[in-house]
């Protein structure tokens, strides 16, 4: 026992405490949208999880996790990314015409 309070009683309660306001502030926290946030730039792009690729005219079109798009002129000998609006995984790519 420490002064009045025994720890036995005051330690499992403020744990509880804590505990229940847990999900108050989960919600408080502000959160961005994969949606509203645009793909980081990455100078690793290239080695990233790739999930779909698909021809554009002459262009290679790569994509994959994080909103991650690579673009090859040169059949995939080098890639550079393209900037991006989304950072949710892309898993499929495709174009109607060579445009």
């Amino acid at each position: 026992m420490i002064g009045k309070f025994s720890l036995t009683r005051t330690l499992p309660a403020a744990l509880l405490l804590a505990v229940m306001l847990m999900p108050g502030w989960a919600m408080a926290t502000p959160r961005v949208a994969l949606l509203d946030q645009a793909a980081l730039q990455s100078a690793k792009a290239a080695h990233s999880v790739l999930l779909a690729v698909t021809r554009a005219g002459e262009r290679l079109v790569a994509v994959g996790e994080r909103g991650i798009v690579l673009l090859s002129d040169d059949s995939g000998v080098s890639w550079r990314q393209a900037k991006v609006p989304v950072s949710v995984s892309l898993t499929a790519v495709q174009f109607v015409d060579a445009q």
